[in-house]
């Protein structure tokens, strides 16, 4: 699914979670609790704004690897760096772009190698 695509359909999803699922949610923590009516209302905003962020800041970031398909790389990154949160189950996105320099930069690299390979061998023909 492409960022647009991404994008429109939480715009047009009124609420990502419902009553229900956050009084279920409830539930197992607390079988005895009760949510107040505006409670409810609230943490479903902050869930829907929360998503949302996270939508976009993702797609953000594979637009900049210059990518249209949004990938659990770009959210687990955001969610990294950003948030500070680390999902379980999911290698850190970070140490693999440490890892792994992109095409462009070691390109960048074989050259100022080669430029100094010759420059080299131009010193020690001399």
């Amino acid at each position: 699914m492409n960022r647009s695509e991404t994008f429109r359909r939480i715009q047009n999803n009124p609420s990502s979670l419902s009553k229900q699922s956050i009084q279920s949610l409830t539930m197992k923590i607390d079988p005895f609790i009760k949510i107040d009516p505006k409670v409810e209302e609230i943490l479903l905003k902050i869930a829907d704004e929360f998503i949302l962020n996270v939508t976009n800041s993702s797609c953000e970031l594979a637009k900049h690897r210059g990518s249209d398909t949004l990938e659990v790389k770009d959210i687990n990154l955001h969610l990294e760096q950003d948030c500070g949160m680390k999902i379980p189950g999911f290698e850190s996105t970070t140490k693999e772009l440490l890892k792994q320099p992109s095409s462009v930069h070691q390109e960048k690299i074989n050259q100022v190698d080669r430029t100094k390979y010759e420059t080299f061998q131009k010193q020690n023909q001399k």
